[in-house]
């Protein structure tokens, strides 16, 4: 039974990172969309970076969603 805690523990761990990380990462690539948009000469090229920063914001909030919830769930099992 100590293994199961264990792995609870390492998945609790890895998911409080994410939780971290995720968002960071979003925002540095919705910087780098932003960026890009500006200095696009022509319209479909700042479309692109326009959609590009509203997928990175959805996925952002996919993911960090999914590892809060995740880390939700395991600190109840752990216990």
């Amino acid at each position: 039974m100590d293994s199961v805690f264990d792995l609870t523990g390492l998945i609790g761990d890895v998911s409080a990172w994410l939780i971290g990380l995720v968002p960071a990462a979003g925002a540095g690539m919705i910087g780098y969309h932003a960026l890009a948009k500006n200095a696009a000469t022509d319209d479909s090229t700042a479309a692109q970076h326009s959609r590009a920063q509203r997928n990175i914001l959805i996925g952002t909030a996919i993911g960090t969603g999914a590892s809060a919830l995740i880390n939700f769930i395991t600190q109840y099992v752990g216990k």
